[in-house]
């Protein structure tokens, strides 16, 4: 008898099975091979690699990924218990893509909602009417002279309707490129859906809305967003940086962005006396319907080197800028000049360590400075790396909101911030967590100095925290995020939607 070793077995085995492949048709063969190579290709994607080539559609491979069942249930708890209704079946795709893109799931859409709430109230007061694609082109050339309207059918993203006040058509081909970047996920999403999309232009908020008016997208909204903000007592700013905890193995990065501690209650928008005076180019705007739409210009020039440590840098606040501003006398940066600019650098009080360095660097939207008082100080502009050998950065509104915010979070210095526009990233930030509120009057801008003098240690966490923030949560991903929720929660307004629950 002969005997057989277990190589030999193996050996007549592979040839068995490589005569078999060589046997069957070059069809099939060809078929069998592009199977197991499409297999191969998918788990790379499952288990995560570390390049893709460029032809591939990153917003898509989300779809190849695992996703758990478990983790869309909980979701839908958090949907139910945060907005008290079902959550759209449409909401699935999303959250499989924000887990894909490790994009904030539940936090940060409290005010996107809010936004919209005006128009379910008049969805049901109407019976459960939903709202008519075919009214929103009218209604937002109604509320905008500067705009860009798209309809996205069968997973196609069409302009079908454009208008640039400044004639500029290679700003409207940029500005275009963006939105459709931004509406990657959205156009690529299945089943796929039908809507129009109308965008107000201007770098301002929408005004002209009425009680009939569709939702449009605009850049920002009228809100008392650092008004009356006191300093916190010594038990809420420790309860605020506990929150706010660091990681000391992980190069100080803070691991919770969200802070339970409470600050003092501010007043109630009916109690607020409406200074318009202050800002009189957009007072009906505290009032728009239209929804916020991240700055079609802010995925461009937003990094920034990280700079010199804080403790190298220099006890000074410092601010830059030209005069945008439609009125000389109420613009925000006039008032930031002419109360605190002076005719040179100097000390803001005589106990304070704490240069304030405020100037024009020129003229802008006016032919000259013939209206301007003849002190107000004018001087060089400063680059990133001037302006980071500073321990405080000033950030004020000119014809509308500073689109520097997010990439000034980045610099490494403390951002003492004085506005009244609130964007698409405003809940995702905290006062005194994040940057430093002053009043919109500028009022208590001195009294903020003191006090980051007196807590130097809260100070650089604040920094830490406004830079980690920014990178996180105002990234490029988040942003593509929000969008992406934006427009599914819009589209709930104007077609019957399907519960999750139920489907």
């Amino acid at each position: 008898m002969v005997t057989i070793s277990s190589r030999s077995r193996r050996l007549i085995r592979y040839r068995d099975s490589t005569n078999l492949l060589l046997d069957i048709s070059p069809t099939t063969r060809n078929w069998i091979l592009g199977c197991f190579l499409l297999s191969y290709v998918v788990y790379l994607i499952h288990v995560g690699i570390g390049y893709l080539p460029e032809w591939v559609d990153h917003d898509m491979i989300y779809l190849f990924q695992a996703y758990s069942r478990d983790d869309w249930n909980q979701f839908q708890l958090d949907y139910k218990q945060r907005f008290g209704r079902d959550t759209p079946a449409s909401l699935e795709s999303w959250h499989r893509y924000a887990k894909y893109q490790q994009c904030s799931e539940t936090e940060f859409y409290d005010s996107l909602d809010r936004d919209m709430e005006t128009f379910r109230r008049q969805i049901n007061a109407t019976g459960g009417n939903l709202l008519d694609y075919s009214q929103v082109v009218p209604s937002g050339l109604a509320q905008t002279n500067n705009y860009m309207a798209f309809q996205l059918q069968q997973h196609q993203l069409t302009v079908i309707m454009s208008r640039n006040i400044h004639n500029n058509q290679q700003q409207q081909d940029e500005i275009e490129q963006n939105f459709r970047w931004l509406l990657r996920p959205l156009v690529g999403h299945s089943p796929p859906i039908s809507a129009i999309f109308f965008f107000d232009l201007h770098d301002h908020p929408t005004e002209k809305s009425t009680q009939d008016s569709m939702p449009i997208f605009t850049v920002c909204r009228m809100s008392y967003f650092t008004d009356d903000q006191p300093v916190p007592s010594e038990q809420q700013l420790e309860a605020l940086l506990s929150d706010a905890a660091v990681d000391g193995t992980n190069n100080g990065v803070f691991l919770r962005h969200s802070s339970n501690a409470k600050l003092p209650s501010s007043k109630t928008l009916a109690n607020r006396i409406v200074d318009h005076a202050f800002h009189p180019d957009f007072p009906d705007s505290y009032n728009t319907r239209a929804l916020m739409m991240p700055f079609h210009f802010a995925l461009e020039g937003n990094d920034i080197e990280p700079g010199p440590a804080f403790s190298k840098r220099k006890d000074a606040i410092v601010w830059r800028g030209s005069t945008t501003g439609y009125d000389w006398g109420a613009s925000p940066r006039f008032q930031l000049v002419q109360q605190y600019g002076g005719t040179q650098p100097y000390q803001a009080s005589s106990e304070s360590t704490t240069t304030i360095d405020f100037a024009f660097t020129n003229v802008c939207q006016n032919s000259s400075t013939d209206t301007l008082p003849p002190e107000t100080r004018f001087a060089a502009r400063m680059g990133d790396e001037e302006t980071q050998q500073n321990k405080y950065i000033m950030d004020v509104d000119g014809n509308a909101f500073t689109s520097r915010f997010p990439r000034l979070l980045k610099s490494g210095s403390v951002i003492f911030k004085s506005t009244r526009f609130r964007e698409w990233y405003s809940e995702r930030l905290k006062p005194y967590v994040d940057y430093i509120p002053v009043n919109y009057n500028l009022t208590d801008l001195l009294e903020k100095i003191a006090w980051v003098e007196a807590h130097p240690k809260a100070a650089e966490q604040i920094m830490q925290h406004g830079r980690f923030t920014s990178e996180k949560y105002l990234s490029k991903t988040e942003m593509k995020c929000y969008v992406y929720r934006l427009m599914l929660e819009y589209h709930t307004l104007f077609q019957p939607q399907q519960s999750a629950s139920s489907s």
